[in-house]
């Protein structure tokens, strides 16, 4: 059972699912990004998702298979509360997904 730190509150519920559900929104546009890396002549960065995408035999089930980790993670810090957890995951992942988009489009945009 946790218990409460004096001076602190438990963030909401209703905060605790908006961040989860937008920490899910930035996994689907990084997995998307990066499946789309390969059509414009772009090569996957991250070292851990080339080394699953070999054991997996694709580069998508490499992407499925740490994607399915870090939502396993996610959803604990749901279950526990763990806002700031939360909220720092989706602002790397909102970072990482805007550099894969920006990168998609200036290779799509230098040909």
């Amino acid at each position: 059972m946790l218990e409460k730190r004096a001076g602190k509150s438990s963030p909401r519920t209703g905060v605790m699912t908006l961040l989860l559900i937008q920490f899910g929104l930035l996994q689907a546009v990084d997995i998307f990004s990066t499946l789309l890396f390969p059509a414009v002549g772009l090569r996957e960065a991250n070292p851990l998702i080339h080394w699953l995408a070999g054991v997996t035999g694709s580069p998508a089930g490499g992407l499925l298979l740490a994607k399915a980790a870090g939502a396993a993670v996610a959803f604990y810090c749901w279950r526990t509360k763990r806002a700031r957890v939360l909220r720092r995951a989706n602002v790397f992942y909102a970072c990482v997904a805007a550099w894969n988009l920006c990168a998609i489009l200036l290779k799509t945009a230098a040909g």
